[in-house]
């Protein structure tokens, strides 16, 4: 399986900050860079009640702009691995237990999700 996505995100204008030990400041405009995503992964029955899964996702989003002007060292590439199982408890229930961990500087670190998803 795979997707492809993009994102544009819509620019805030007078934003009020206020920097440690300094005065408030208002922030005139803000725009994050858009961003591009791509994951692919695999999924693998082994029995009626249990899969395993793994999948690799990339974000990478373009420089932001802060009052007008491309904001140095903004722009981020994060990669992740993940990796998991899920069990069919019952014909409504299943449990999904996966690791994730970041590859690049941008990803976060490692994460462990367990979900517990059901229909009615």
């Amino acid at each position: 399986y795979g997707a492809l996505g993009y994102s544009y995100p819509i620019e805030r204008k007078n934003i009020p900050y206020t920097p440690a030990n300094s005065p408030p400041v208002i922030i005139k405009s803000y725009q994050p860079g858009p961003a591009f995503t791509f994951s692919a992964g695999v999924s693998v029955s082994l029995n009626y009640e249990l899969s395993l899964n793994w999948n690799l996702a990339e974000t990478s989003q373009l420089s932001s702009r802060l009052n007008g002007q491309v904001s140095p060292n903004s722009a981020t590439n994060a990669i992740t691995f993940r990796m998991g199982g899920v069990y069919r408890v019952s014909q409504k229930t299943s449990v999904d237990l996966s690791l994730s961990t970041g590859l690049s500087n941008d990803a976060g670190g490692t994460t462990i999700a367990l979900r517990l998803p059901w229909s009615y």
